[in-house]
C-alpha cells in the first residue's frame, strides 16, 4: 500500500510560492542588482498606511485591476481593463490596456487578438531598445524554474510566453537595463528598500484599523485539506493583487520611484513621437500599476477625455 501524502507539504509548497509569486508580478522581470541603504525618513509607513485608509474607496474606483465578485461575496474574477480616452474631436484614441504578468491562456489570446486593431501598441519589458521578447523553452535559471513552478501550481501562464510581440505593431516603449540601473542610483534606491518598506507598510496596517478590519484570514482548512489547493491559492493572490494600487504606495516613495515613474516618463515620450508621426490610434499596454499615472497625463496634458472601460477576465476564480 503506498503510504499517504501529508497535506502539510502541499501547504509548505504553496505559501512558499505564492509569496514568491507575489513579489515577482509585483515587480516584474527584473534581475539587476543595485547598491542599497535606508534610512528612516524613506519608510514613512504610518503616513503611507493613514493615506490609505482614508482613500481606499477612491483609490478601488480609479483602478485598473479590479477583484470581481458575485452578490454572495465570492471572488469569482481578477480582471483588468482596457480604457479609451479619446480627444475632443474624436481624432486620437489612446488606450490603456492593463498588462498582468501572470493569467489565464485565454487571457493573452484575447489580447493578442485586440491588438491587431490598433496602430501601435506601445508594451513594456526592461530591455535593450527594441527588444522583442520571444517565447522561452525550459530554463535552466532560478528564475526560469520559478516561473515553470508558478504555472503549474496555479494553472496560469506567463504573459512574455503567450503575447505574440512578432507584428510590426508592437513597439518596445521601457527603460533599457542601463537607464533603469541610472534611474535607481539617481534616486539612491534600490529593491531592497523597496521591499523594506513594503514590509513597514504591511506592519503599520496590522495596527490601523481602519485596514486591518478588511483583512481576510488565511483559510488554512482549505489549503490543508480542501478539494481544490489551487483554486484557494489563486483567491488569496488575487485578493491582494486587486488591491494592488493601495500595496504599491509604499513602492513608489515619497517622490516616485525608477519602477514607475521614470518608466512611465520614458512611454510618454515615445507616445509623444508616434503622435507626431501621425499615429492617432494607440494602445499602452502596460501593468495595472502603471496606469492611473498614464490616465492623469492623458487628461491633463494630452487633453483627452476618459471612455467607457472594459474588462478582460485575467484569472478565473471559480475553476
Amino acid at each position: 500500500m503506498k503510504p499517504r501524502k501529508s497535506p502539510v507539504f502541499p501547504l509548505f509548497v504553496s505559501v512558499s510560492l505564492g509569496i514568491i509569486a507575489s513579489f515577482f508580478i509585483l515587480l516584474g522581470h527584473f534581475s539587476e542588482h543595485f547598491s542599497v541603504g535606508l534610512s528612516a525618513e524613506e519608510i514613512r509607513t504610518e503616513e503611507t498606511a493613514e493615506k490609505a485608509a482614508d482613500n481606499s474607496t477612491e483609490v478601488k474606483e480609479a483602478s485598473f485591476l479590479r477583484l470581481r465578485e458575485n452578490e454572495a461575496g465570492k471572488s469569482v474574477a481578477l480582471e483588468t481593463s482596457v480604457s479609451p480616452y479619446v480627444s475632443e474631436d474624436s481624432t486620437i484614441t489612446v488606450t490603456l490596456i492593463g498588462a498582468i504578468h501572470l493569467g489565464e491562456k485565454a487571457y493573452y489570446d484575447s489580447l493578442n487578438e485586440r491588438f491587431q486593431d490598433y496602430e501601435v501598441v506601445l508594451y513594456e519589458v526592461v530591455a535593450p531598445e527594441g527588444t522583442r521578447p520571444v517565447k522561452a523553452g525550459k530554463s535552466a535559471s532560478v528564475l526560469g524554474m520559478i516561473q515553470e513552478q508558478l504555472s503549474s501550481l496555479l494553472g496560469l501562464e506567463f504573459q512574455l510566453n503567450e503575447i505574440d510581440y512578432s507584428p510590426e505593431n508592437m513597439v518596445h516603449a521601457d527603460m533599457t537595463p542601463e537607464e533603469f540601473a541610472g534611474a535607481m542610483e539617481e534616486r539612491n534606491d534600490s529593491f531592497l528598500k523597496m521591499y523594506l518598506r513594503t514590509v513597514g507598510y504591511s506592519m503599520a496596517i496590522q495596527n490601523n484599523p481602519k485596514l486591518a478590519q478588511n483583512s481576510k484570514p488565511i483559510p488554512l482548512g482549505e489549503l490543508l485539506f480542501g478539494d481544490n489547493r489551487r483554486l484557494t491559492l489563486k483567491r488569496m493572490l488575487a485578493e491582494e493583487m486587486g488591491d494592488m494600487d493601495t500595496t504599491l504606495s509604499p513602492l513608489e516613495g515619497k517622490d516616485g520611484s525608477a519602477i514607475v515613474t521614470d518608466r512611465n516618463a520614458k512611454v510618454v515620450r515615445i507616445l509623444r513621437d508616434q503622435l507626431d508621426e501621425g499615429k492617432t490610434n494607440i494602445a499602452i499596454f502596460y501593468g495595472a500599476a502603471h496606469l492611473p499615472d498614464f490616465a492623469k497625463q492623458l487628461e491633463e496634458d494630452f487633453e483627452l477625455k476618459a471612455g467607457e472601460a472594459e474588462w478582460l477576465t485575467a484569472w478565473d476564480l471559480e475553476k
